[in-house]
């Protein structure tokens, strides 16, 4: 019986052994397991920040390109009121550069009616110019001197 009690303690021993190789495995494999969803867990915040970033990304270009295409506008609409107002500058000056010539020819005229009244009245005395004459070409009307 001693021999049965020995084998029976041995087989015990044995049992608690392997119950507790079996406790550690399963210790180990709840840690892997645990290891393992807290790298899935990592990694899906990962993802989900990721994705989260891009479409921030997506929104501030989005918002940037609208901002850029305003701007663009708003240019494009300046540039055409200033060439609008260059434009109609430039017609204000050629109007006056035209009532200006206007004017001069007219009193070009004027003075080539009074040249042959008077060259009629007295062929004594006749103009000829040695040099050319200035004529100003300003806006504003020039006085009649030979009335």
């Amino acid at each position: 019986m001693d021999e049965q009690l020995k084998t029976l303690l041995e087989d015990i021993n044995a049992l608690k052994n392997r119950q507790e190789d079996a406790k550690n495995d399963l210790k180990e494999g709840q840690e892997e397991t645990k290891q393992e969803m807290h790298k899935k867990k990592i990694n899906n915040v990962e993802e989900k920040i990721a994705l989260k970033v891009e479409e921030r990304v997506r929104s501030v270009k989005k918002k940037m390109e609208e901002k850029i295409a305003m701007v663009k506008e708003k240019i494009e609409r300046t540039k055409e009121r200033v060439e609008e107002r260059f434009k109609e500058q430039v017609e204000k000056r050629i109007e006056g550069v035209a009532e200006n010539f206007s004017l001069m020819s007219q009193r070009v005229e004027d003075l080539e009616k009074k040249l042959l009244a008077s060259g009629n009245t007295t062929n004594k005395t006749k103009f000829v110019l040695a040099a050319p004459v200035h004529v100003p070409s300003s806006a504003v009307p020039l006085p009649h001197q030979c009335q």
